[in-house]
């Protein structure tokens, strides 16, 4: 592939590349904190799993792969190796650009800010739970995003699961990892020698570019009358310019997940139909329409070398009302056999169902998500580890041309969703509307299992109603963070002017099951919990977080913050399904309590409660 300096390029592209990393100077010029090495054009792996438009900010396919390593594996001697390979692979100093008419790798000459290596201890935690635990991280990890403009394009954390047993989680965009092997950062961690080998990495799957005969024609035969794109719930043009993806959580209410596996008999493939029928009558019912195509996300029928199915295929699904005489049931079924005789011949990509539909892009704007509900259950501590790392679980998501995406994920006792949408095309507000009428969908659905169709969407019609009226009365934010910091601990015995003068400078953000808050999240400012519960942990000086205790609402998450020289570094993790963080800036908090004789006295008792707290829980131990 030929490489270009900065100044080969066309002046339009030279200016995009000035806008995003600043002027680029020779040695004899001056310093360049973004000095570009080279610039090229992305090779033909590569352009297959980026964004068909060329917006400024494109957006690639990320992948997670979670390993399991043998050995001794200490926190300075990762980062060493993190470091040192960075000055050696041109793929962990690479960015990806769009200039315009092309999307272009720029490669930096150092890289001197890195994502920050998460380092944590889960020691003697039980087997179910260490699997919970991982699943609900790599999740909250996926929800971050990486932009691919900026930064390094893959980020680890590492967990101490036990004696010489590690989990490392690897996020990264996946197009790095078609030039990039971890595997030779963990032997170099470890202290031992790489040897190349003649197996590639399967770090980054890819997916094959021919099809075999059979499945063209299934798929042409399918795809031939297709409908056209339907539009989404609640969908509509924001104020956002340019694609930004954001995520949204919630679990299935235990009402209807009961019902829906008594209906489902306790089967993964029936539960998953009629999941995804109640989203197929959700687009029925918001286009006026008898016949809605959306598409699923699956494993693809390859295996991988370990039996596991692992990247991703397309399946088209079309749901078709006869009449009003059909039952729910019946719809259900017929989705159903739908999916199992397609599941065969899932095979499909993008580049795929495009050219067999004789369309460039956007034969697709949103998904549904199923990869989990197929993958096999692996335990992390029966799997084996290996020196290099065995590849315990690997998850995609895959954002190119989606405005949205809706992953569904299954455990023993729950059911949860996951939802990345493009701020473009959905607010916050939008999309828990959103999910409100999907699960008053299902609910309908689940109670009118024997009835015909016309009588369900009548009633449907009526419920989603109800639901659009009980929203229309906007809250008032001021009243919702004034209420929140009414909550407050450390509050309790100020007046209400007090908390006025707080309202000025405080913010409240929403965080989900598994998010983490660490270093630049908690610096500098006053951390409180409005709603929910949250894991703290504490890090001494030899690179592990360890766990220190769980905080209930109201609390204040961050007390060491008043210490100008802090001996340890605190982690925040959410262990509900959302909460509500409330942040203060520490500059403003301390103009407050110098005029406010009453707050020091407050922050002294509070402080003194918590290690009297301590001490009893000391003696307890």
């Amino acid at each position: 592939m030929e490489k270009y300096t900065v100044a080969e390029l066309p002046l339009d592209e030279q200016n995009v590349l000035e806008q995003l990393y600043g002027g680029q100077m020779n040695e004899n010029q001056g310093y360049s904190p973004n000095h570009i090495l080279y610039v090229r054009e992305l090779t033909t792996a590569e352009e297959g799993l980026f964004t068909n438009c060329t917006s400024f900010q494109p957006l690639g396919v990320l992948v997670q792969n979670l390993y399991k390593i043998r050995g001794r594996l200490l926190p300075p001697h990762f980062n060493r190796a993190l470091y040192k390979m960075v000055e050696e692979c041109d793929a962990l100093r690479l960015n990806y650009c769009s200039v315009g008419k092309r999307i272009l790798a720029v490669v930096f000459q150092e890289r001197r800010v890195l994502a920050p290596v998460v380092y944590r201890n889960l020691e003697g935690i039980e087997e179910d739970e260490l699997d919970a635990t991982l699943h609900r991280i790599m999740d909250a990890d996926l929800r971050q995003g990486i932009d691919v403009r900026h930064g390094c394009l893959m980020r680890f954390s590492i967990f101490h699961t036990h004696n010489d047993e590690y989990a490392v989680l690897v996020t990264a965009v996946q197009a790095v990892l078609t030039d990039f092997d971890v595997r030779k950062l963990f032997v170099r961690a470890l202290g031992l020698k790489w040897e190349e080998s003649a197996q590639p990495a399967n770090g980054a799957m890819m997916q094959k570019s021919a099809m075999a005969a059979p499945v063209r024609e299934y798929w042409k035969k399918i795809l031939g009358n297709f409908p056209q794109n339907c539009r989404i719930p609640k969908y509509g043009k924001t104020s956002i310019p340019v694609p930004r993806h954001r995520a949204y959580f919630t679990h299935l209410p235990a009402p209807i997940l009961s019902d829906l596996r008594e209906k489902a008999k306790d089967k993964k493939s029936m539960l998953m139909a009629i999941l995804q029928t109640a989203w197929g009558l959700f687009l029925l019912q918001e286009n006026g329409c008898r016949d809605v195509g959306f598409c699923l996300r699956v494993p693809r029928r390859e295996k991988g070398a370990d039996g596991q199915s692992r990247i991703p295929s397309l399946v088209p699904l079309r749901l078709q009302v006869e009449n009003d005489n059909v039952t729910i049931q019946e719809i259900v079924n017929k989705l159903f056999q739908q999916f199992v005789i397609s599941q065969p011949y899932a095979a499909l990509g993008r580049s795929d169902i495009e050219s067999l539909m004789g369309k460039q892009k956007g034969i697709f704007d949103h998904f549904l998500d199923f990869c989990d509900f197929h993958y096999e259950t692996h335990s992390f501590e029966k799997a084996p580890g290996a020196v290099d790392g065995q590849l315990i679980l690997q998850k995609f998501w895959d954002g190119r041309d989606n405005k949205l995406s809706i992953a569904f994920h299954h455990e023993e006792h729950q059911l949860s969703i996951s939802m990345q949408y493009d701020e473009r095309f959905f607010d916050r507000e939008k999309i828990e509307i959103l999910v409100k009428e999907y699960l008053q969908v299902l609910q309908q659905m689940l109670t009118d299992w024997n009835l015909p169709i016309g009588v369900f969407q009548e009633r449907l019609g009526n419920r989603l109603e109800r639901v659009e009226n009980s929203v229309t009365e906007r809250v008032d934010s001021r009243a919702v963070l004034q209420d929140y910091l009414s909550r407050i601990t450390l509050f309790k015995e100020l007046d209400r002017g007090f908390i006025q003068r707080f309202m000025e400078y405080a913010r409240l953000d929403v965080y989900f099951e598994g998010d983490r808050l660490a270093g630049k999240d908690l610096d500098g400012q006053m951390v409180f919990l409005g709603m929910g519960r949250v894991a703290r942990s504490i890090e001494l000086g030899d690179g592990w977080y360890h766990t220190l205790d769980i905080q209930k609402e109201g609390g204040w998450l961050n007390e060491t913050v008043l210490l100008p020289d802090r001996k340890g570094d605190m982690a925040l993790e959410v262990l509900t399904e959302r909460a509500v963080i409330l942040t203060v800036p520490l500059d403003k908090a301390h103009i407050i309590m110098d005029q406010t004789p009453l707050m020091p006295k407050c922050v002294i008792q509070y402080v003194i409660r918590q290690m009297e707290k301590y001490q009893r829980l000391w003696i307890q131990s």
